[in-house]
Formats: C-alpha cells, structure tokens, sequence
C-alpha cells in the first residue's frame, strides 16, 4: 500500500512538472525595433511572453485578450497617433487588457491618447510598474470593470478640460455582467495633479468598487471613506480623494476603511496651545511631549502630562492613539541643587585672616637636596678608595 501512494504521488509531481515546463520554456522576449509593427507583435505573442521596445512608437489601439504579458517599455513611448480625434462608442484607449488577460506594463510612457492611455476592462488586469501617463483625452487609467495594480505609476495632466486620473466605472456595455471596478495599491502614485487623481463615475453603471492594499511592499495605501476613495502616504496623509459618488456607498465599497490622523493639543500654563498630528494608531512617549515644549528661558519643570484641567488624571501613555486628545502640562519651579563634586564660592575662597604656614616643597627644592646627596655621596667614596690605597 505505502509503495503504491509513493508510486502514485512520484507519477502526479512528473506531471505536474511536464505541465509546467512547457509554459516557462516557451516564454519569449521579443524585441521590436524601429520601423516594425508593434500592434502585430504583441498580437502574435504567446502566453507569458515579454515585448521589449527598442524604439518609441505611434499606434492606434492595443487589445489584449485571455494572455499574460509584459510590455517593457525599456524607457521608451507609445504615443497616439497625432490629429486622431475621439469618436464616441469606439475603443481608443491605447492599451486595453479585457477578459481573461494581465498585461504588466513597465519602465514606458503613454501619451496623446484619444481618450485613456491604458484600460482594465471587464474583468482584465492592468500591473502598472515605472509607468507615465500623461496628455490623454479623456483620462490616464480607464478600469471598466477589470483590475488595476499601482507598483509605480506617475500621472500628469489627463483629460479635456478637467483633469482625470484614474477613472473607477462599469460602462453600459457591462451592464447585467457580475464585475466591479478593483484598484490595488503595492507601491507609489504620483501626480503633477491634485484634482480627479482618482475618479469615480458619475454617468454610467458602477455601483461598488473594491480596493485593496498590498501590505508587505506599499508605501501609498489605498481606502474607503464613505463613498470616496483616500490615497494615503505612508504617514497615513492623504494625498489624493476621489470625488463623492451617491451611486456608491460604505455598505458595497469594499476595503479597508480610512483614519485620519489624530491631532494632540498641549495645553502649557500661560503659553500657547500646542498641536500636532500622531500617526493614527501611534503611541506617545513622555519625552516626545516634553520635546514639543520650551522651558529654555524658564526656571520651569514638567511634572507631568494629565487629561484634566485639574491635574488629577495622568495620561496612560500605554494605549494606540486612534482620535484627538488634549493633554495638559502640568509646571513647577526648579529647585536649586548643589553639585556634591564642584564647591561652593564660599569653599572656593580661603579665609583672609588664616595663613598658609605650610614650607614651600617645589620642585627646585627636590632638585638641590638631590645635588648635595650626589655631592656627598661621591665625597664619601673618593675618601675610600684613598684609605684602601
């Protein structure tokens, strides 16, 4: 029976291995260069291959279904074609990933779109990786629908009259389709922007998004406040919000759910409030708080930081602070102490009227004693050797 399962599981793990071997074996990077039709290339790639640009490159539309690929821009540009214009109802996004596809776009620019530089759509992913968008008509990132992955992506103005980063919707054309809009935060978003850097649609048929962080590597983070989406630094401040969407709501935006920054007030006797921000589920230390407060002029101490006027409850600095506090100071003189190792002035001086009768031993007295020794010494042995003569 034992020799059996061994047999069994050997035959299972050879298999497994033949089903694998084969897919990374045949993964390819294709290089395409200057002049070549890069639309033809990546249509003719295979699942798993790698295209990497040796050139920038004008094209009209990239669609790519049911394959993984990745698209190395080697710090190159896809750009739109020039004078194209939009046309409503046609796909003109540069790079669209639809069903059943991850495309990873990395170390490329995309420009000049009719309307987005790179689109998720209905379920696709789009892993964005040392990526620039910029100059695109109607927005940078379109996700109808599908998956968008931030590593690295830098966003600068996009959109016709108001600026239109990332768009989050489900168009009409999935319309009945069991997909949402997913974003997912696993490094750094950057904008020249302030405004729209993630938007959330108005006019077509989104109804909930779902946004995730990947913890072991982000630095930005991604939540839900209500129905607004917040990116965060990774001091927990905002940098960017999504405008409000009354189509969604907290109840089906899915995700981790936003914390401001608590703000600590110190209230010093006779100076002013002090406040500051604490990263939301921070602690506090003693010497942090006294740091914040300048008693340099003073004859003041710090006794104590307390949650009451009165000073009869200290602060239990054991606790994460997740809301705003106020703190109050508590002062009191210093008391003069005596250093045990310098004297006083009145140590330092001697008496006037006592005398210092002590005979004078420098060294130029221990320099002649030592002389007249030496003198009588040699006297004494010159003496001898006569008598022994």
């Amino acid at each position: 029976m034992k020799n059996t399962l061994k047999i069994v599981l050997f035959f299972t793990i050879i298999l497994a291995v033949l089903l694998v071997v084969p897919s990374i074996c045949n993964a390819a990077n294709i290089e395409v260069n200057e002049g070549e039709d890069l639309v033809q290339k990546i249509s003719e790639a295979a699942d798993g291959d790698t295209i990497i640009l040796n050139a920038d490159f004008e094209i009209s539309v990239i669609e790519i279904t049911n394959k993984t690929l990745t698209i190395d821009g080697n710090d190159h540009t896809i750009s739109g074609i020039e004078g194209v214009e939009a046309v409503s109802g046609k796909n003109q996004t540069l790079i669209s990933a639809s069903v059943g596809s991850s495309i990873t776009l990395e170390n490329l620019t995309l420009t000049n779109s009719p309307k987005y530089g790179v689109q998720a759509y209905n379920g696709g992913k789009v892993i964005l990786k040392g990526v620039e968008i910029s100059e695109c008509g109607y927005g940078g990132v379109l996700n109808n629908g599908g998956v968008v992955e931030i590593q690295d992506l830098t966003l600068g103005f996009n959109g016709d009259l108001t600026n239109n980063g990332i768009e989050m919707g489900k168009g009409s054309s999935l319309e009945g389709q069991d997909v949402e809009p997913i974003l997912i935060m696993n490094g750094t978003l950057t904008s020249s922007e302030k405004e729209n850097v993630i938007y959330i649609a108005e006019n077509d048929e989104i109804s909930s998004f779902k946004v995730q962080n990947i913890y072991d590597t982000t630095v930005d983070k991604i939540y839900v406040d209500g129905n607004k989406i917040v990116i965060t630094d990774s001091n927990n401040s905002v940098k960017f919000e999504s405008n409000e969407s009354e189509r969604v709501t907290t109840g089906n935006a899915s995700g981790d759910t936003y914390f401001p920054n608590p703000t600590i007030t110190i209230e010093v006797p006779n100076m002013p409030s002090i406040s500051f921000e604490i990263q939301f589920g921070g602690t506090l230390t003693q010497e942090s708080l006294e740091s914040k407060i300048d008693l340099s002029d003073t004859n003041l101490v710090i006794d104590g930081f307390f949650i009451d006027k009165d000073y009869k409850d200290e602060f239990d600095f054991r606790g994460e602070v997740q809301s705003n506090i106020t703190l109050y100071a508590k002062l009191s003189e210093a008391s003069e102490t005596v250093d045990p190792e310098k004297p006083s002035d009145e140590e330092e001086k001697p008496a006037e009227e006592e005398k210092d009768d002590t005979p004078k031993t420098g060294v130029s007295n221990y320099i002649g004693i030592a002389a007249t020794i030496a003198v009588v010494s040699l006297a004494t042995i010159v003496v001898i050797k006569k008598k022994n003569a």
